[in-house]
């Protein structure tokens, strides 16, 4: 027997849907990623890339290693993000393409991205020869 090639399964899954159906997925994805865009902007996310789709882009100060923040959120098994790299910038990389994807699902995201970037921010402050500055904004002494 032959594997479905992917195009075909896609072209196939497709053509038993309404166009409009459709429509209203990405529509729907493009939303549940402007509501996790919202939230992190105002935790002090950074945002590197201008998405019209459900792709999105983001970091937060010294992050460290993103490879090990996504790690430890992965690894929560609560939410799924991914490691890249965007105009030489090593970002945290979020896709909204699950049609089931809920509010409550951004807000388990958003809390686990929030809490291992403090946890990774943490680390590389504590890290021998980087100190964060001060609260005052001076130069430590």
């Amino acid at each position: 027997m032959v594997a479905p090639l992917p195009g075909i399964t896609f072209v196939s899954r497709v053509g038993g849907r309404r166009w409009e159906g459709l429509g209203a997925h990405v529509e729907r994805s493009v939303e549940v990623v402007d509501r996790v865009k919202e939230r992190l902007i105002g935790l002090g996310w950074t945002v590197a890339n201008d998405s019209p789709l459900a792709v999105l882009d983001a970091c937060r100060g010294r992050l460290g290693d993103v490879r090990d923040l996504v790690r430890r959120v992965v690894a929560g098994g609560r939410a799924w993000v991914a490691p890249t790299t965007f105009e030489g910038r090593d970002v945290v990389r979020i896709c909204a393409t699950n049609g089931e994807t809920t509010l409550k699902d951004v807000d388990v995201l958003v809390a686990a991205l929030n809490a291992e970037a403090r946890t990774c921010a943490g680390r590389v402050s504590g890290r021998r020869g980087l100190r964060s500055p001060p609260p005052n904004g001076n130069s430590p002494a």
